[in-house]
């Protein structure tokens, strides 16, 4: 679990944690460096987790100090202020010892506000309802939480990318299933998101750089299979048309413009019109997914 500042969310994730049915596991907690007495909350639970200090290096080095920390078959990446259900470890513990192919199963999630109000609940599997790497690539179903890992695909990836710091997990993931992790879902929710409003607007513009790396990284591998690679259009013009709405949507729209030339460049067959007509309904339909509709944008 890592967390920088967390104080406020800390002990209630910790207790969610310790009030799993399923008891057969080491709880690590990296402090990555916080400064609002985070660690000193937890000094009442150190006989129940493992608590790592370390300096400020960001949330994929405090990831990876704990995957190499962690001595269990099964990993769950937890952030400090989400809220697990108590069944989740068991169900999901389930399915992994009962086909030792597996590599992971994920599960859906409720979204919450910061103080625990229900946004919406999320159940990935109506619109992905496999966990194939074009699935990953398509619709980036990507909450780690809700997802449990067997430790041996982590170690063949090598973890985290600390070059990031927005779309780490996507990175994490496609790489994940690149590699051949088969992955499968647990059909129900397991956790609750944490949505922090400011959160949100301060990451728009760095996430829309950093997914844009990650897939710029991705589809320029060479070995990757001639399959995949003939994606990376659609991938690369949808994904650039969502950034579009996150930036839209945190109030950055006059910073829309490089991502709209992304999609079009992706996707140049067709006559302006017809895309700038297709591009409306996609943001529209954005729009409708987060109840949110679409006004005033202007590239």
């Amino acid at each position: 679990m890592p967390v920088y500042n967390g104080a406020a969310h800390i002990v209630e994730t910790v207790q969610s944690v310790l009030a799993q049915v399923y008891t057969d596991f080491e709880l690590i907690v990296v402090d990555d460096g916080s400064t609002d007495g985070t660690a000193e909350l937890l000094r009442p639970y150190r006989g129940q987790l493992r608590l790592i200090r370390q300096e400020n290096q960001g949330v994929s080095a405090a990831r990876n100090h704990g995957l190499r920390l962690a001595l269990g078959e099964f990993i769950l990446f937890l952030d400090g202020d989400d809220l697990l259900y108590p069944d989740k470890l068991k169900h999901q513990v389930a399915l992994l010892e009962a086909d030792h192919l597996l590599g992971a199963v994920h599960s859906g999630w409720r979204l919450v506000d910061e103080y625990g109000r229900s946004l919406r609940r999320i159940r990935p599997w109506l619109q992905t309802p496999d966990l194939t790497l074009t699935d990953w690539l398509r619709w980036k179903p990507v909450f780690l939480g809700a997802m449990l890992f067997r430790r041996g695909w982590l170690q063949r990836i090598n973890g985290f990318r600390t070059d990031l710091r927005q779309a780490e997990d996507t990175d994490f993931l496609l790489r994940l299933s690149l590699a051949g992790c088969p992955m499968r879902w647990y059909k129900r929710l397991t956790i609750d998101y944490r949505q922090h409003g400011a959160g949100v607007t301060q990451n728009g513009r760095r996430q829309a750089k950093d997914l844009s790396t990650v897939l710029d990284d991705f589809f320029g591998n060479e070995a990757l299979p001639s399959e995949i690679k003939a994606l990376a259009p659609t991938v690369q013009q949808y994904t650039a048309l969502w950034l579009v709405w996150q930036l839209h949507r945190t109030g950055y729209s006059e910073e829309i413009a490089p991502y709209l030339q992304r999609a079009m460049r992706a996707n140049g067959e067709h006559p302006p019109a017809v895309l700038a007509q297709t591009w409306l309904v996609q943001l529209a339909a954005y729009g409708r997914e987060e109840g949110e509709p679409v006004t005033h944008m202007r590239a």
